[in-house]
Formats: C-alpha cells, structure tokens, sequence
C-alpha cells in the first residue's frame, strides 16, 4: 500500500523526533497493515530525520486491562440512566455483552485500576 502523508508539508528535516514501537503490539496484525506501517516509519525516518526506537514496556498488559476497566466503569455509569429504557432485545450481541461485563465491574475494582495507571 501506498503511504501518503498530507499534513507533513514541511520538508526541513525534524531529527530531533522519536517514535516508540513496542515490537510485539506492532507485529500483532496482518501482513499488508505491517507492510504499510512499517513503510510509513521509513518514509517519516528518510524525509523528515525522524528516528524509531524499540521499546519494551513492563506490565503493558495490566495497564491495558486498567484502561479496559476505566473505561467499562465510565461508560455503564453515563449510561445507567438510559439502560433502564432500552430494549435488551433490540441491542447486538456485542452490546449486550459490553454492558453486562462493564456493569459487573466493582468501585474496588475501579480504583485498583486508577491506582495502577
């Protein structure tokens, strides 16, 4: 695929620029998507300086979890007053298992995963 990047109209080099790439996310897709982003890394690497650096970063699978549970807690609280007006039968599968699991999440629960992030 074809990287394109409109927005970069700037063609003064930037070296100072550093992205992260986490190697084990990054390779945890398709081989075009990895074909295309890795291209568009080399591309902003030779026309703008910038630089990727490998990274490693410890506990990355609580933190995710953490975020998942921040933002269950958060949604079936600003949707709480709404769910008791909505049809169960009318909802995908999808919806249906998101707002079970998000509701059984615990005020403990919910500041642990504060604490962590």
């Amino acid at each position: 695929p074809q990287v394109n990047f409109p927005m970069l109209k700037s063609t003064l080099p930037i070296s100072t620029i550093k992205l992260a790439k986490y190697e084990e996310w990054f390779n945890d897709c398709s081989d075009d998507i990895k074909t295309c982003c890795s291209n568009a890394l080399d591309n902003l690497e030779k026309h703008y300086g910038w630089k990727t650096v490998r990274v490693t970063i410890p506990e990355i699978e609580n933190m995710r979890l953490a975020h998942f549970l921040t933002i269950g807690s958060e949604c079936s609280t600003s949707l709480g007053s709404y769910q008791e007006k909505l049809n169960i039968a009318e909802l995908g599968w999808d919806a249906r298992f998101a707002l079970a699991v998000y509701g059984a999440f615990s005020s403990k629960e919910y500041i642990k995963a504060q604490k962590l992030r």
